[in-house]
């Protein structure tokens, strides 16, 4: 969607819900997907150069990136805290502009968002931020209602008329990930998507995340600083000093 029709959509849903909380940038990216086509996206990165001014002096986080992204596979992304990783997947989401380089995808791609935060809204209830996405889009059907209620009752969440602040934090992110899911995106993007999460609803995250990947051929990259995440994705890269390296284990 281009960045004047995001800019008049906030304006409109701030009039319309006004006491929402959110990020906007990142409730935007969350929110917003185009119509997938039954074809596989590559993402081509080329030469990615990001500058940051700090006190009048040029800082490079991410220096010279080339990789392609492809529709069925998946990757994780590592690095130190403040290596870039982030930022990275900031541009690739179009929440940030590059310094320099080029990205390239066939127009037809999209992309759904998950960060460390969930960024559901209280104020509808869980079943509506699975489809809030459609519901804003006015393209929701009973039958999207219908395929949503069986997700849901498929990871043990059944007062999904409830507001969403009666779920556990772990249950919070699998509602963010069906959120993210219904927009079917040919790409998710996930930022330290597990970081608040105890060891068993970190592993039931990935393994949805993981699964839906593969069943609906929906390309994934992980933002992690974790390993064992890490080591589950086909491909694995590490971001050292500003520049991507392959990484095996």
């Amino acid at each position: 969607m281009p960045k004047h029709n995001r800019f008049y959509f906030l304006i409109l849903f701030n009039c319309i819900f006004p006491h929402f909380s959110y990020t906007k940038k990142e409730f935007l990216c969350v929110i917003f997907s185009q119509k997938r086509l039954n074809f596989l996206s590559t993402i081509q990165i080329q030469n990615l150069t990001k500058h940051f001014h700090k006190n009048k002096i040029q800082v490079t986080v991410l220096k010279d990136i080339c990789i392609s992204f492809k529709q069925d596979t998946s990757y994780a992304i590592m690095g130190d805290s403040g290596s870039g990783k982030t930022t990275l997947m900031h541009i690739l989401a179009g929440l940030e502009k590059q310094t320099s380089g080029s990205i390239t995808a066939d127009s037809s791609t999209s992309f759904a968002c998950m960060f460390q935060k969930p960024y559901l809204q209280n104020e509808l209830s869980i079943l509506e931020n699975v489809l809030l996405c459609k519901i804003i889009s006015g393209t929701v059907s009973t039958n999207d209602y219908k395929n949503a209620q069986s997700a849901l009752n498929g990871l043990n969440i059944h007062s999904m008329h409830q507001k969403c602040a009666t779920l556990s934090g772990g249950q919070q992110q699998k509602v963010a990930f069906l959120r993210a899911l219904f927009a079917r995106p040919s790409f998710l993007l996930a930022d330290e998507p597990t970081t608040f999460l105890d060891s068993a609803s970190s592993t039931e995250l990935l393994d949805l995340m993981f699964t839906s990947h593969k069943e609906n051929n929906m390309g994934l990259v992980i933002i992690t600083h974790d390993e064992k995440v890490a080591q589950r994705a086909d491909e694995v890269y590490e971001l050292q000093h500003g520049q991507l390296f392959k990484k095996d284990f």
